[in-house]
């Protein structure tokens, strides 16, 4: 028996259908506006910039500053691939008020207080741990580590690590572009520490000289081994 849908049944199979219609829509915009970051940081092999960074605590702000130099591998097509190949190799020089070098060829992590002639070698592995580096450096891509919001499409997100770390516990890690290239991260601690890491004068995928990353020891420093 042919029965006439009523005019409340039909408003409601419409209102079901824009539901699921926005719901879709809402889904694929969201992929798009994700894809902007995922894309960025898979897409180059080398950084390099100039740095600003604040710590803050409820007692104070300290302010520091330097040049960073990036590569997330060695080429496998020189003769010195080892088997660290696949391993970042970075250097962060902080050059303001301190001066402090951070750098690793792959293999290990050297901290170096030049004004405390003190030298500090740990695991690279370990130093790789922290979210914000691992964002930077990581080959994976970004959604293999990090739950990811869009605040304002390619402008600025917010990523939620999916692992705990037990050195910085952090909810989620601010990051924000400014004319299609990373300018910032900020991190919240659950002690109430802020860190702000800003970057200027950007430069993605230029080569780089791989002796940058050989650290030699000075002399007459002392020399806290960890790597051991």
């Amino acid at each position: 028996m042919y029965r006439r849908i009523s005019q409340q049944a039909k408003k409601r199979c419409l209102l079901a259908l824009s539901c699921l219609t926005f719901m879709t829509l809402t889904s694929q915009l969201s992929l798009a506006d994700e894809r902007f970051i995922v894309d960025y940081f898979k897409n180059f092999q080398t950084l390099e910039a100039n740095f600003t960074q604040e710590i803050t605590t409820k007692e104070k702000t300290d302010k520091t500053a330097g040049h960073l130099i990036i590569e997330k591998s060695a080429d496998k097509n020189t003769e010195t691939v080892t088997k660290a190949a696949d391993q970042p190799r970075f250097i962060f020089d902080y050059t303001e008020p301190y001066h402090q070098i951070l750098v690793s060829n792959g293999q290990k992590f050297w901290f170096y207080d030049v004004d405390l002639m003190q030298v500090i070698i740990k695991p690279v592995k370990s130093v790789l741990e922290n979210p914000v580096l691992q964002i930077l450096l990581s080959d994976q891509p970004l959604t293999a580590n990090f739950n990811i919001k869009t605040v304002r499409d390619r402008r600025e997100y917010l990523l939620t690590p999916k692992q705990t770390y037990n050195d910085l516990q952090i909810n989620d890690i601010q990051v924000v572009f400014a004319n299609r290239k990373i300018y910032s991260f900020k991190v919240e601690d659950v002690t109430g520490q802020t860190i702000s890491f800003v970057m200027k004068k950007v430069v993605e995928n230029k080569p780089v000289d791989a002796s940058l990353f050989d650290f030699k020891v000075p002399q007459d420093v002392d020399i806290i081994d960890e790597s051991k």
